[in-house]
């Protein structure tokens, strides 16, 4: 969760001012222009997530006949995951959607949902940081007072931590040509000098720029991605060359959840839930899918399938008679994140009462990972609400910080974040946080896992087997994406999948 300066900001809006020519609009663009197909094909759906729900709203619009096989009796969205209790809510899944997201924000309002928008506060100067055992608030001062904790050289002092990050992560992504920009949205990487940084993980990309390990340090920890630092460079090029940090995020009043039920109002298939994938088989004209429904076996051919479902749940089907053998070794080797997130129900919201934050987020270089505020309250800043019982996303972390969240015992998660929170919000009383629930999407049944996020050499050597389509059986989700861990990622590749089937319609 980068958090620039707005001078930064302006400086990296001046570089990169032309954005990368992605193809998920015109994608939808050809989707449309095609007219009702005249032969009335069946399209099984494996998962009712963002992806399996829009390739069935896209095709039905066409005539397909559309059935969606999901595995889970009491959830439909996948990674969309609204947690209620009475009329309060937060988000265990996607809570945010970018301003640069247009795909994301078409089909909003396409549902008719545009109403519904309200902003997501992505930064406030009254969070803080927590780093190295000091507390900050998240200005430039503060800033200026944790980079004293870390030993760094007399170049590094005179640096800010965004400086740190333009003369490494953005200078990287100045020197590449137009054409090699564009190339970073490519399934075959052939510039030398692509495919050479596809090697490189981010924290490699900052040790070659000259930076000591306690500068990495500092900028990793102030930005918040201290578990991202061995992951793949290319991935955080995209993120910077279409400016997803710079700009506004926005949130759905109501819970991000109402995006499904929208969906799911859109469509005719018939959706059985409970419905566990077993098998899949992939012929010349047709694909069989063998799964199990109220304790029978059942079969159901089609002459598509589209398979949504995350690849760690995938390795756990019969797909050697699915996939070639160099698909399935990407779809068990693609590297995906870990990512947990508690929300802690309080009776009052102490962090606007005390503190004066309505909205944004606070870091730490542990423990909690991020504390996330809700955002519903910072135009009216109602004293009522204040005062009201309420849920704040006590912490939201990834990679090994998650899978260490993830071994607290139950019973002890509420008194971590009692005491974990009490190290920034210092008027905080115990007892005003109500109880915790933790949700892991590692030791989540469907998920096995939170999102895609290449490791070094992945874009090169696993995802164009990844997304290469073979006969009848096809791979949608954020994993078939470039914008990883994203709701855009999702409907990218579900729009890729139904231009191929409909390009087909008369096969």
């Amino acid at each position: 969760m980068r958090q620039y300066s707005e001078q930064t900001k302006q400086r990296i809006r001046a570089i990169f001012t032309e954005k990368p020519n992605k193809i998920s609009f015109q994608n939808k663009e050809k989707l449309a222009a095609f007219g009702p197909v005249l032969k009335k094909n069946k399209v099984i759906i494996i998962g009712a997530g963002i992806s399996g729900l829009c390739s069935a709203y896209e095709l039905e619009k066409k005539g397909y006949n559309v059935t969606i096989l999901e595995a889970q009796e009491d959830h439909i969205g996948g990674r969309i995951r609204t947690f209620r209790h009475g009329n309060i809510y937060s988000e265990f899944g996607a809570m945010r959607i970018p301003e640069e997201h247009d795909l994301t924000l078409k089909y909003i309002s396409e549902l008719g949902l545009s109403n519904k928008l309200r902003p997501f506060i992505q930064e406030s100067k009254d969070t803080f940081a927590y780093i190295r055992g000091t507390r900050v608030n998240r200005t430039d001062e503060g800033k200026e007072t944790l980079k004293k904790k870390f030993k760094l050289s007399e170049r590094e002092l005179q640096m800010s931590v965004d400086d740190i990050w333009m003369e490494s992560v953005i200078r990287t992504l100045t020197n590449l040509s137009k054409s090699e920009k564009e190339q970073l949205y490519s399934k075959h990487l052939s510039a030398k000098n692509l495919i050479s940084l596809d090697q490189n993980s981010l924290y490699n990309n900052l040790k070659n720029s000259n930076l000591s390990r306690a500068a990495i340090e500092f900028v990793s920890s102030i930005y918040g991605v201290t578990t991202y630092l061995e992951t793949a460079l290319l991935e955080h090029l995209r993120e910077e060359l279409e400016g997803v940090w710079l700009n506004k995020f926005w949130e759905i009043e109501g819970g991000m959840d109402i995006i499904v039920k929208k969906f799911l109002s859109a469509i005719k298939a018939n959706l059985l839930t409970g419905a566990v994938v077993k098998k899949i088989i992939n012929h010349e004209k047709q694909a069989e899918v063998v799964y199990s429904y109220k304790e029978q076996d059942c079969k159901l051919s089609a002459d598509w399938v589209i398979c949504t479902i995350p690849l760690g749940v995938l390795t756990r089907l019969e797909i050697d008679k699915a996939f070639s053998k160099d698909k399935i070794n990407a779809i068990r080797n693609v590297n995906y994140d870990s990512s947990t997130k508690i929300i802690t129900r309080c009776e009052n919201r102490f962090w606007e009462l005390n503190d004066n934050i309505f909205g944004g987020g606070s870091v730490w270089d542990g423990g909690l990972g991020h504390t996330w505020y809700p955002s519903d309250n910072n135009i009216s800043k109602n004293i009522n609400i204040s005062n009201s019982e309420s849920m704040l996303i006590s912490s939201y972390t990834w990679g090994m910080h998650a899978r260490r969240i993830d071994s607290i015992p139950e019973n002890d998660i509420n008194n971590y974040v009692k005491n974990e929170l009490k190290k920034i919000h210092l008027k905080m009383n115990a007892s005003e946080l109500i109880e915790s629930k933790r949700w892991s999407w590692d030791n989540h049944e469907w998920s096995s896992g939170a999102f895609a996020f290449f490791n070094p050499g992945d874009q090169t050597d696993l995802y164009k087997e990844l997304v290469n389509h073979e006969k009848k059986v096809l791979l949608a989700g954020e994993h078939c994406s470039f914008s990883h861990s994203w709701i855009q990622g999702a409907l990218e590749s579900a729009l890729e999948v139904c231009n191929h089937i409909v390009n087909r319609r008369n096969e």
